[in-house]
């Protein structure tokens, strides 16, 4: 457990999200520099950002169709084999 006596944070959403500043984050968590605290309802929405994010790159990659020239099953079949099964079975009832 991540357990700092001095000080405590807590990670919002837009902290969590990018990649680097996660990992950042919580590798001076793990140097004891400070207790990370976030929430169920920060994560819900870390899950809603993630899949409206996961929507405008279905359309970029399904309408562009130039990079690369995959139709909208397959991106769904990529996102399925990547762990997006949820994601992927959202995006298809749009379809």
């Amino acid at each position: 457990m991540i357990h700092s006596v001095r000080f405590k944070c807590v990670l919002d959403t837009n902290v969590i999200y990018p990649l680097w500043t996660r990992d950042l984050l919580l590798w001076f968590a793990f140097y004891d520099l400070y207790t990370p605290k976030w929430s169920n309802n920060i994560f819900s929405e870390w899950i809603d950002v993630n899949q409206r994010l996961s929507i405008l790159a279905f359309r970029k990659l399904v309408l562009n169709k130039k990079n690369p020239p995959y139709d909208e099953y397959d991106v769904l079949e990529i996102f399925r084999n990547n762990g997006l099964k949820r994601t992927a079975d959202y995006l298809h009832s749009l379809i």
